[in-house]
């Protein structure tokens, strides 16, 4: 249960992350290669992720 959370989590850099009833909505990646991931708690799973050409993040969200 807790290994999936970690799996997800880990990697390196700094992660901004908050919670949404029961969603973990977290920052993963470099650059171009960056992502944003929700992950359901219940389900524990990554149940959508956003990307963009030029990167993303939680303290920088490009227009789309």
């Amino acid at each position: 249960a807790a290994d999936s959370l970690v799996e997800s989590f880990a990697g390196g850099g700094v992660k901004n992350f908050f919670t949404s009833g029961d969603l973990l909505i977290f920052d993963d990646g470099f650059e171009k290669n960056s992502r944003i991931n929700i992950y359901n708690l219940n389900e524990q799973k990554i149940v959508d992720e956003i990307h963009s050409r030029e990167g993303c993040g939680l303290v920088y969200i490009p227009k789309l």
